[in-house]
């Protein structure tokens, strides 16, 4: 089963944050899930698939529609 974060039960820092609209140069918002690099290499391909972007390594956009994708993925994976 793949654990997802809140900012509230986040016990380490080494994750992917996966923030609602677009990048505002902060991050750790309260309304993120993150996921462990573990969680991700699991969902990757369906993340892929619906951000086909993704940038790995910095700030992604992701619209409503994106956002209950990827939150539909990963809640019943």
């Amino acid at each position: 089963m793949i654990k997802i974060h809140t900012l509230k039960n986040l016990q380490q820092r080494d994750v992917f944050e996966f923030m609602r609209g677009d990048y505002k140069h902060e991050h750790w918002h309260e309304s993120s899930i993150f996921l462990t690099e573990e969680a991700f290499a699991f969902l990757h391909l369906h993340i892929y698939e619906v951000l086909p972007n993704f940038n790995y390594f910095g700030p992604n956009s992701v619209d409503l529609e994106q956002w209950n994708k990827i939150a539909f993925i990963m809640y019943f994976k």
